[in-house]
């Protein structure tokens, strides 16, 4: 056993045993890591990620921690967070309402689809660099 878990588990010879404490622990560290992973996923925003695909991958990733904390996010939470987690502009406005009226933003995944249509028709208009589609159209 190394020298750092045997002076935070001094009673703990059985590796059993020692196992279970740690496992013990992680649990409550995670326990109370849960509030700041939900303050995490509310503040996940679009505009903070080139990308809709690293927006999507950093609000899976946040899920999957949640997750560790037994706090599962359903597929309403899910199409929530998507919805309103989008730049605060009238174009990304109108497009997210246009998506709910329609009946085309059932699910998150509906709706992940549209904005990557949406950014894959950006990135095609020339002289823009790869990463700044998604900064034209939520900063114009």
């Amino acid at each position: 056993m190394d020298p750092a878990t045997q002076m935070r588990f001094p009673n703990f010879t059985e590796p059993k045993l020692l196992w279970e404490a740690i496992h013990t622990e992680f649990e409550k560290a995670m326990k109370v890591d849960d509030n700041q992973e939900v303050v995490k996923l509310a503040s996940c925003r679009l505009e903070s990620y080139s990308t809709v695909a690293e927006w999507q991958a950093a609000q899976e990733l946040i899920i999957r921690d949640l997750a560790t904390c037994d706090i599962e996010v359903t597929k309403s939470w899910r199409k929530f967070y998507v919805t309103v987690n989008h730049p605060i502009t009238q174009e990304w406005t109108n497009f997210v309402s246009t998506l709910e009226l329609s009946g085309q933003a059932q699910t998150s995944a509906e709706i992940i689809t549209h904005l990557l249509a949406i950014e894959a028709k950006l990135r095609r208009e020339p002289g823009l660099s790869p990463d700044a589609a998604l900064y034209i159209w939520k900063k114009r």
